[in-house]
């Protein structure tokens, strides 16, 4: 039985060269070498092609203050930002959505840490009390935003980064927090304080996978789905990375799970990194037809117009002045209405709706009337 030693850097994010090699295997040992017994081919990316894990520093260059990260399963998102924040000389407070995901992020922190070398068991590195130690240093602070309130007498002087990780929910997953956007906001206000001494504001980083651009979020500060991998917004204050890596895709489709969810939806998510809870069913231009408002609405921070056609139902961006304005229940401020499930117009609205007969401008706007229509007029 031959053996041919092969080792393979997999997240250096400075050199990654791996070798195009085509042999006779039986199984792939990472850590060790390759055991060649049967005919299987083995193609990876040779020298010359471009690194497959994510690389950060393209984003940090932009100098946004909140900064979003989308990407496929498996790039190395969550893998780039923690080695960052382990070896910067500077704090970082790590978040996640509930105080389950931080109990278990803490478990699980370093292992991958452990296992590229990042760290070593002969570091002094250790995590107590929700906060992670370097040579008895505090250095990452873990922070669950649905009990952020209750952080606010802590020292966050050090900190130059809010990680946040997995901020997007996708299918089956819990809903997200009432007002979460503001509760990040809180958080942000309490790391950050106001800095006139010098120390740059400290910037927050979002990262999820690629799964719908209908979410607090974007529907927050208005951010519509785009191709381009970066984006920015409110005047560069908020930059959003779309990325991808066409060699990733590549080699994620060889793999067999790659071959068991081609062509369908979840292969488009995990590695085509197509939004999956995104599609382009009801959606259009306003019709010529649909020149009578009938009423606008309000949802958090989105607002659309309702419009009839004589074959529509139409939800659009433009609205009428001279018509009321409805909004989910107990947030109607002056001159608003609240929405009810048993009285116009959300009766008819409803009615219509489970005809088909209806069109949007865009996914922010069809998933809020799908919100509004599912909670009968509440907010979530």
């Amino acid at each position: 039985m031959k053996f041919i030693n092969l080792q393979i850097h997999h997240r250096n994010n400075v050199e990654a060269t791996i070798y195009s090699i085509v042999h006779t295997v039986r199984n792939i040992n990472i850590t060790g070498g390759l055991n060649v017994e049967k005919e299987t081919t083995i193609s990876v990316p040779s020298a010359e092609t471009k690194e497959i894990w994510y690389d950060k520093t393209p984003l940090l260059s932009r100098n946004g203050l909140f900064n979003f990260v989308l990407g496929a399963r498996g790039t190395g998102k969550t893998f780039a930002y923690k080695k960052w924040a382990i070896k910067s000389d500077k704090q970082t407070v790590w978040v996640r959505r509930y105080q389950e995901d931080i109990d278990d992020l803490q478990s699980k922190f370093l292992g991958d840490l452990y296992q590229e070398g990042v760290i070593s068991p002969d570091d002094d590195i250790y995590i107590k009390n929700g906060i992670l130690y370097i040579g008895g240093i505090e250095k990452i602070f873990f922070v669950s935003l649905s009990t952020s309130a209750r952080k606010k007498s802590q020292s966050y002087g050090g900190v130059d980064k809010i990680i946040y990780d997995e901020v997007f929910e996708g299918i089956g997953n819990r809903r997200y927090l009432a007002n979460e956007v503001d509760l990040l906001l809180e958080l942000y206000e309490t790391v950050n304080r106001l800095r006139i001494d010098g120390r740059r504001d400290c910037r927050v980083f979002l990262l999820s996978n690629k799964t719908s651009f209908v979410n607090p979020y974007f529907t927050y500060w208005n951010i519509l789905p785009f191709s381009e991998r970066f984006k920015t917004f409110k005047n560069g204050l908020i930059v959003v990375e779309n990325y991808e890596n066409q060699e990733f895709v590549r080699l994620k489709k060889q793999s067999k799970f790659g071959q068991l969810v081609e062509g369908t939806k979840y292969g488009d998510y995990a590695i085509d990194n197509i939004v999956w809870l995104d599609d382009s069913a009801f959606l259009g231009d306003k019709p010529e037809d649909a020149q009578r408002c009938i009423c606008n609405i309000r949802f958090g921070e989105t607002r659309f117009g309702v419009w009839e056609g004589g074959s529509v139902l139409y939800f659009g961006t433009e609205t009428n002045p001279d018509r009321i304005t409805f909004t989910t229940m107990f947030e109607a401020s002056d001159n608003e209405y609240s929405l009810s499930p048993n009285r116009q117009p959300l009766k008819s609205i409803k009615e219509i709706f489970l005809t088909g007969r209806v069109l949007f401008k865009n996914n922010v706007i069809k998933n809020a009337v799908f919100t509004i229509i599912q909670t009968g007029g509440k907010m979530p």
